[in-house]
């Protein structure tokens, strides 16, 4: 009986053991069957023919199934139903059978819509004792996120590369030298005008320093002006001389300019190099042509003043032939006009520029020869010359504003002061606010007779007077008789009138 006992009990220990593994087992194969079920990567088993025998959740989601028993009933042979290629079916079939098994095999499924969808399948191949297949298993990723990501590098890498070339071929046609560089100073890009203008290939160019590029002298000027401008970053514009390749000195100017990176730190310097070598040349033969036009004109305007002196003396000695009095005061008076004329050509002539009087200073020389010529005692007649501002005139204005003012000037002298009683001539010279020419010459004498209507009368003085304002100058006079005499004339200048 004891031992019946002994062994009833190790039987029902044996019997407890056995549960307890069981119940093991079943807890692990629940836990295996739950993280099959739940891992968020697509898991599988298919016979070497096709059929699936287990799929879990996350796969039947790739393939656009709402669960794993769906996907096993509706498909019957991947190769067919799932792979989107026949191919790439026949290839993971080649690969387990060489390797029995495969990582990261990039393929397109077919989803149930019908739609292709990229995965990374990974997969090997179940033998039996016997080394006969049983089946396969493995694991698919979803990559069409990552796929799509590809083919926008691929895009953006395509275009990157169009615009590179359409930049190098932009470039590469400009007629000038073009050329970017490091910090370091080293070319990282230039076109072919920079090619022929180092006489270099761009080979010879790329990665190198000016110092291993030009001359010596060159070099120590590109280098000081890049360290100046890193120093402070922008834009930067200088001309020198150079020796280009061709042995041929050459001007040019250097525009550079500093760029950055997208954070905005500086990295490196752009530039274009214009060849000015033909505009300095031909500044030098404009400059050697406007000096030999401002001799010329220099020399014509001495000439022409000469000749009016020779006209004005023939005229004074006909004067002092015996002539009439009207004659003699006639002939003195055309004298005085052409004096008035040739004082012009004079102070052309002394001027350094071309085609410019200083009016206020015509006024000055034109009084101080009439008052000679009248004999005029010092200290009886003053004259008071006012300018408001600068006024030039060009000889075309010049020449009638002359003789208006000797006119003016030569009847004050002549008229307003009788009997040697002593007064004051004024002259004011500016612009009216609509920047007209305005001359004011007045006097504080007896004025004009009240007979004598500076307007209508046809003395040849006043009747010069009115033509030349009117027809000569395009302008206005003005005249006023109290108290003495005050004429106003206001006219354009040259130039306003012909941007008017």
């Amino acid at each position: 009986m004891p031992h019946e006992a002994k062994t009833k009990a190790r039987l029902l220990s044996e019997i407890e053991e056995m549960r307890r593994r069981l119940a093991a087992a079943l807890s692990r194969e629940a836990a295996c069957h739950d993280l099959f079920e739940n891992i968020p990567t697509g898991l599988y088993q298919v016979t070497p023919q096709g059929r699936i025998l287990k799929v879990n959740r996350h796969a039947a989601a790739i393939l656009g199934y709402d669960s794993p028993g769906e996907l096993i009933d509706a498909i019957a042979d991947i190769g067919a139903q799932i792979y989107q290629t026949p191919r790439d079916r026949e290839e993971v079939e080649r690969l387990l059978k060489e390797n029995d098994q495969i990582e990261d095999f990039e393929v397109q499924f077919r989803r149930r819509d019908g739609q292709p969808v990229w995965v990374a399948l990974s997969a090997r191949a179940v033998r039996s004792g016997n080394g006969r297949v049983l089946y396969h298993e493995g694991m698919i990723r979803e990559i069409a996120r990552r796929k799509a990501l590809e083919e926008q590098s691929r895009q953006l890498a395509g275009e990157t590369r169009c615009l590179s070339n359409f930049l190098h071929s932009l470039i590469d046609t400009i007629p000038s030298p073009i050329f970017c560089k490091d910090l370091q100073g080293r070319y990282q890009l230039c076109n072919r005008e920079f090619e022929r203008y180092a006489g270099r290939n761009r080979e010879d160019i790329i990665g190198r320093t000016a110092g291993e590029v030009f001359d010596a002298e060159m070099a120590d000027i590109y280098q000081k002006r890049d360290a100046e401008l890193l120093r402070r970053p922008g834009r930067q514009c200088y001309e020198h001389r150079i020796v280009h390749a061709d042995g041929k000195k050459r001007d040019v100017v250097v525009n550079k300019g500093t760029y950055a990176n997208a954070a905005g730190d500086v990295v490196g310097i752009v530039g274009v190099i214009v060849d000015i070598s033909d505009r300095k040349e031909a500044e030098t033969r404009m400059r050697e042509n406007l000096r030999e036009k401002e001799t010329l004109l220099h020399e014509i305007h001495h000439r022409v003043k000469n000749n009016l002196q020779v006209v004005a003396s023939l005229l004074d000695l006909q004067a002092v032939s015996g002539c009439a009095p009207e004659a003699v005061e006639a002939l003195r008076s055309s004298c005085r006009r052409v004096k008035a004329m040739s004082l012009i050509h004079e102070m052309l002539y002394r001027s350094r520029g071309i085609g410019r009087i200083d009016l206020t200073a015509y006024v000055s020389d034109l009084a101080r020869d009439i008052f000679l010529a009248h004999l005029v005692v010092p200290g009886t007649i003053a004259l008071s010359i006012r300018k408001r501002e600068e006024v030039l005139l060009n000889i075309d204005q010049a020449l009638p504003c002359g003789l208006i003012l000797n006119e003016l000037i030569t009847n004050a002298v002549k008229h307003a002061f009788p009997g040697g009683q002593r007064g004051e001539i004024t002259v004011e010279i500016g612009r009216t606010p609509t920047d007209d020419i305005e001359i004011l010459i007045g006097d504080n004498g007896a004025g004009l007779p009240a007979d004598v209507d500076p307007h209508r009368s046809r003395t040849v003085g006043l009747h010069l007077l009115r033509g030349l304002v009117k027809h000569q100058l395009h302008g206005r006079l003005e005249a006023r008789n109290t108290p003495g005499a005050t004429y106003r004339i206001c006219f354009r200048s040259r130039s306003d009138r012909e941007q008017g």
